[in-house]
Parts: C-alpha cells; structure tokens; sequence
C-alpha cells in the first residue's frame, strides 16, 4: 500500500501498519516522520508498540536464568557473583531488581529466607548455598556498592553480567582469597 503522489494528508494508520511490516527495523526514524507530521497540521498518527509473544518472553526468561547459573558456579570476581545473585533473584521470583538491591543483611533470616517479616521468601537451592557461599560481608547492604555505605545499583548490576570471558581472566575467585 503506497501513497505515490497523494498528499501527506491521506496519511492513514493502514499505511502505518503495511510499512511496520514490510520494515519493522524503520520504526524509530518512523515516528520521528509522524511527530513532524503532526506538527505541521497533518494527521495524528501513532505508532502501536509491537506485541511481547509471552512464550518468547518465557523461553528468554529461562535462557536468561540458565546462563545466569551458569555463570555462577566460576564467577570471576565477588563483584560478578553478586551481581548474578541479585539479577537471579529477581528473575526467579519476579521481584523488581532495585527491591532486591536494596536488601539489608538484617532482612535475611537464616534458611536463607528474604524479607522474613513481609513476604518471607525463601530461596530454593542452588540460589541458597550461593547466597550463603558469596554473601559474606559485614556492612548493611546485603549487596553492597563499592564503598559499602550504598546498595549495588542496577548499572554496576549490568556492567558486571555484561563483561565478556575475554576481557577479563576465567580464573574463579576463592573465599580464602577475600
């Protein structure tokens, strides 16, 4: 569906839809062209955000944990297995990361169960022996930031899953060693 020489003005949402088909990969140059539009007395036109297939989503929620685990069982630094333990507990138990960030030792009863006077979610194995295994610190925060007197935040969270094997030596971190 082509408008040719038509005017701007013709513009439809059926327009919108055949082109997101035929280039789905054109969508942000694509709304930038509608705001414009827009702006100059042409049509409103949206642009429908696309569908989350959720057994897609479910696949990569599983992948993600999978990997995640993985990673687990030789992390690089005390840094890195934090960071896993935090991202997997929020992707196994649904919980918002910052929540999970924002954990203090004192919220962590021995089992390990988080949060025993709310929720009281206690983690299954092999989550809980990591925990208790990479946990060890003596401030606050039960994922401390740098500098221990601040949580971990969610970009040193993604900083630390996101470091590729190569940039840095596979050689695990021993407990003996912190």
């Amino acid at each position: 569906m082509a408008l040719g020489d038509a005017p701007v003005t013709d513009l439809s949402q059926r327009h919108i839809a055949s082109m997101l088909r035929a280039r789905p990969g054109h969508r942000a140059a694509l709304q930038g062209f509608l705001s414009f539009v827009a702006a100059e007395g042409g049509p409103r036109l949206t642009i429908a955000k696309p569908r989350q297939d959720p057994i897609a989503q479910e696949q990569r929620l599983r992948a993600d944990i999978r990997a995640c685990r993985k990673r687990l069982k030789s992390p690089r630094t005390v840094a890195e297995a934090r960071a896993l333990i935090a991202s997997l507990i929020a992707k196994v138990y649904a919980i918002p990361l910052t929540r999970v960030l924002n954990l203090r030792r004192a919220e962590i009863a021995p089992g390990p169960t988080l949060w025993p006077d709310a929720e009281a979610i206690r983690l299954a194995e092999p989550l809980a022996s990591a925990v208790s295994r990479w946990m060890v610190s003596t401030g606050d925060f039960a994922f401390p930031g740098r500098h221990g007197h601040q949580p971990l935040s969610e970009t040193a969270v993604r900083y630390q899953l996101s470091l590729k094997s190569h940039l840095l030596d596979r050689r695990p971190v021993r407990l003996s060693s912190l």
